[in-house]
């Protein structure tokens, strides 16, 4: 499986565990416990038992702070400059360069042992000559951030906490060594990307060792002290409090019930589309404010839908899978929960969505009506869809269509619907299976654009979440209707 490099933290707390293979240091002869992975480490500011494993590594800045911290282990951290007139400047840090062992063919790591308790702020990142001295420059790219201390919080308490990031190959390659520096900024704000360099008196948290590897995930001498973890907690029986889930019981079914008054569902939007009021390809889908009433152009209502559904990140659309979770789910409401006629809303609602899609398979940002009928049809776009400019977080609303059709999969009465004509008008001769799968597969694609996938953690995580329910969507049609449109477990991991 091949793993972004932004999910590094999946392998940054390293376990202790045994390995067969004695893999010695090419660095001098220094010798790797026989039951670790790595290539080599290098043991910061020890004078004592390795007082030799900073000079075996061609360690430089020898004047930076160093120190005896948790577990009896030595650290060094890094500084500031030590001339007034550079401190500031990231590229006059004092930081930790070092040359360690490298494999000349495969692809290397860096894993940094810190400690978990350490709240220290600062950002650590290994220097590349192409992303230069500022931190902005790391962040989010596939040659991150090694630590982020971004709050008082421990990251990982009483116990060695290890962060792992790949090492360019173009450092590596047709090399047994590898010069390697370590530099860090106090703080990063990711939103702005304002950065606070190194201030005077500042330094980074302590750094207390340094490992190369090939496999992404280190493997420790058992030896190798690690701390404590903290005692669990007992737990608390829950009790139940009758008063108050009936009371959420009352909130949450007043809350659906203005879900559904905001739908364009029912039948003053359907006689208002017949009358040719209001467009056909609109029904279905969630707004608020709207009235059959309204007098607004044909042009002017589709305009609106696009626009109000793309508010907000797409949130609206949330809505949807509200109505389709406590339709299938016991327990939450139970008027709602099997009600005949919420299936038709449900689908109506997916149908509107499915007119509204852009030709390049995204709802977000959109600025105008980018779905069918936005454009002369022709042979390759046979709907006249336009292309929508697209949002790296529209996943926050769009999660919902794939999680709304997985919902209703044993549905009998929407399985039925499935196997009907979605609009005999707007798409002739397309059952609505076909066209909930187109719909899919493009989002799909979409999500997987360089446009559609996320440029922060927090927004990998919105498109990730609507990516997992559209191939789930996918693979319940696929099973169904015998086709392979859903991408692999694998490839979604990728």
């Amino acid at each position: 499986m091949k793993l972004n490099l932004r999910e590094r933290y999946a392998f940054g707390l390293v376990a202790v565990l045994s390995c067969l293979l004695a893999v010695p240091s090419r660095m001098s002869g220094q010798a790797i416990a026989k039951t670790s992975n790595a290539l080599d480490r290098i043991r910061f500011g020890d004078l004592g038992t390795d007082a030799f494993s900073e000079s075996v590594h061609g360690f430089i800045n020898l004047g930076n702070p160093m120190g005896t911290g948790a577990l009896g282990q030595t650290w060094r951290e890094i500084a500031p400059s030590a001339t007034a007139a550079n401190i500031g400047n990231p590229a006059y840090n004092q930081a930790l360069t070092f040359t360690m062992a490298c494999d000349p063919s495969l692809q290397n790591y860096l894993t940094l042992q810190l400690w978990g308790s350490d709240t220290t702020l600062d950002v650590i990142y290994l220097y590349t000559a192409k992303q230069g001295y500022q931190v902005s420059n790391y962040y989010s790219t596939n040659q991150p951030e090694i630590d982020y201390q971004e709050t008082a919080d421990p990251a990982f308490a009483g116990r060695f906490l290890y962060e792992t990031v790949a090492i360019p190959l173009a450092m590596t390659t047709g090399k047994t060594s590898v010069t390697l520096t370590l530099n860090a900024a106090q703080s990063f704000y990711y939103y702005n990307n304002v950065t606070t360099n190194l201030p005077a008196g500042a330094t980074s948290r302590p750094i207390y060792s340094a490992f190369t590897h090939t496999n992404p995930y280190l493997i420790l001498d058992p030896a190798d002290p690690q701390g404590t973890a903290p005692a669990g907690a007992t737990p608390t029986p829950a009790a139940l409090d009758a008063a108050y889930l009936n009371g959420l019981t009352t909130s949450i079914t007043a809350l659906l019930q203005t879900v559904q008054s905001n739908q364009i569902y029912g039948s003053a939007w359907s006689s208002a589309v017949a009358k040719g009021t209001v467009p056909a390809q609109i029904y279905g889908y969630f707004d608020a404010g709207k009235s059959p009433s309204n007098s607004y152009t044909l042009t002017q209502w589709l305009n609106n839908a696009a626009i109000d559904t793309s508010a907000g990140n797409n949130v609206a659309m949330e809505r949807l899978d509200m109505l389709a979770y406590v339709y299938s789910t016991p327990g939450i409401v139970p008027s709602l929960y099997k009600s005949a006629p919420l299936v038709p809303a449900i689908y109506s609602a997916l149908d509107s969505y499915s007119f509204m899609q852009s030709l390049n398979g995204s709802w977000g940002d959109m600025t105008a009506w980018n779905g069918v009928g936005a454009t002369s049809a022709t042979v390759s776009n046979p709907y006249g869809r336009t292309n929508a400019q697209g949002s790296p977080i529209e996943g926050a609303g769009t999660w919902a269509i794939g999680s709304a059709i997985v919902d209703l999969s044993t549905d009998s009465t929407f399985l039925s619907a499935l196997d009907q004509p979605i609009n005999a008008t707007l798409e002739p001769g397309v059952m609505r299976y076909q066209a909930y799968q187109a719909m899919l597969s493009a989002h799909l694609a979409f999500l997987g654009s360089a446009v559609g996938y996320g440029h922060a953690p927090n927004q990998d995580l919105l498109q990730a979440r609507a990516y997992v329910y559209t191939n789930l969507a996918l693979q319940f049609l696929d099973k169904r209707y015998g086709t392979a449109l859903a991408v692999s477990n694998a490839t979604v991991l990728a």
